[in-house]
């Protein structure tokens, strides 16, 4: 079961300056993508891709696009980043922290989105969100704050959880702040919290025998974590431990919940900016956004199965029922 919100508020003025941005014939650009895990963020590549083939840029004919697959690994995206500037791409996109600071590191003169980072004033890509200056904007995804309402939704629904655990990349900078505001979240709800960490792949496994104690899991989504949510998921439902993750795609195959910034919104966001810079505007200044939409997705199945009674107040806040 799906509810989807259409708000129609502001949306017929900006309509006719859309119109003929689609019309004007814009020049061949190149678009590269620098992004944590191909195998977790192609679909997202293909929302960005979509929505500049919306404003005018056509696959094949005016927009080419060069992907780079960093699979969480901080040196193969230095590598990576200078590829896309040698090639003298138009405008380079980056999922996750990691792509954005090699990216920033690599050039100081080819336009940078950012379309899936938390926290970029922290990160040290942009001076503040009102005025990034540089070659650097896009859109914040909030993911640290998301993390405290997913422990939250944890809580409500398993009124008798007593430990939390938290998977987690330690190498990984915005997941970090993510592990730290839902550890902040459940001290403040009386749980006790274990912390596994997973820095490379072949850590995963340990982790989560780690976890084995714990009630329910708040799996923290960095590229390499987020490439094993199939086996975490499979693990919860072995071990009958709630997972929680974010973003949606990551519920499927066993967790119990995702709650998360809307990533399409995101990125359809972020590939307005790309479009506005193809088309003359500095990057400087355009202020970074901040994530608008939060999605909750909800496996019933899963409850069923780990014997989890969903409240109605979850039910109804729920955008999507799983069963």
């Amino acid at each position: 079961m799906r509810r989807r919100t259409l708000c129609l508020a502001g949306l017929l003025p900006a309509l006719p300056a859309l119109s003929v941005r689609a019309q004007t014939a814009p020049r061949p650009v190149t678009v590269g993508f620098l992004v944590g895990s191909l195998a977790v963020d192609q679909g997202w590549i293909d929302t960005f891709v979509g929505r500049l083939g919306e404003l005018g840029w056509k696959p094949g004919s005016t927009l080419t696009v060069v992907t780079r697959d960093v699979l969480g690994d901080n040196e193969r995206a230095a590598t990576y980043a200078a590829e896309l500037v040698a090639r003298k791409v138009d405008v380079i996109v980056t999922f996750g922290t990691p792509a954005a600071q090699a990216a920033k590191r690599a050039t100081s003169t080819i336009p940078i989105v950012l379309a899936l980072i938390a926290d970029p004033v922290a990160s040290g890509l942009v001076a503040s969100l009102t005025r990034p200056g540089g070659n650097i904007t896009g859109v914040d995804n909030l993911q640290a704050a998301a993390a405290s309402k997913r422990v939250g939704l944890l809580r409500e629904m398993m009124p008798s959880l007593g430990r939390l655990g938290i998977l987690v990349n330690p190498t990984a900078q915005g997941v970090v702040w993510e592990m730290e505001s839902a550890r902040a979240a459940a001290r403040a709800a009386g749980l006790e919290v274990v912390v596994a960490e997973a820095a490379r792949p072949e850590a995963i496994d340990g982790a989560l025998d780690q976890l084995k104690t714990a009630g329910a899991i708040n799996a923290c989504a960095d590229p390499l974590v987020a490439r094993f949510a199939p086996r975490v998921n499979a693990f919860g439902l072995q071990a009958r431990i709630a997972v929680a993750w974010s973003p949606r795609p990551l519920i499927d195959g066993g967790a119990l919940l995702t709650y998360g910034p809307d990533y399409g919104d995101i990125l359809r966001r972020a590939a307005g900016y790309a479009d506005r810079i193809l088309r003359g505007t500095p990057p400087g200044d355009l202020p970074v956004e901040q994530a608008v939409k939060f999605d909750l997705a909800v496996s019933q199945g899963v409850a069923r199965t780990l014997g989890i009674v969903v409240p109605p107040t979850v039910l109804a806040a729920a955008d999507e029922l799983l069963d």
